[in-house]
């Protein structure tokens, strides 16, 4: 009889993409980097080596990319999610320029 191996520590705590804990979906996941990124549809279907039609179908819902596509997609997904939150973060970030207004001054 085979001996078991002992499963790594670190197998465990890989996170892998898990679209029903995140409550998103593929649709939302091509809007959102599209969006995120100012890009069109036919700009996203070129990165993703599939024609506009089926990049179309994935944003509207009506289909799921396949395998390679899908990973594709989860990295353009993570970057995504970096320059949103630098986006985000840059628009929270009260303006370090002197105050124009001659009532602050006057003081």
């Amino acid at each position: 009889m085979a001996k078991k191996k002992k499963k790594s520590p670190e197998f465990d705590s890989i996170k892998l993409f898990d679209p029903e804990a995140e409550k998103i979906n593929f649709a939302s996941i091509c809007k959102f980097i599209r969006e995120t990124f100012k890009v069109t549809q036919l700009e996203m279907a070129q990165k993703l080596k599939t024609t506009v039609t089926g990049y179309s179908y994935w944003e509207y819902g009506y289909r799921d990319p396949s395998g390679w596509q899908a990973f594709n997609l989860r990295q353009l997904y993570d970057q995504a999610k970096e320059v949103a939150l630098k986006q985000k973060l840059s628009q929270d970030q009260p303006s370090e320029e002197p105050s124009k207004d001659p009532q602050q001054h006057a003081a």
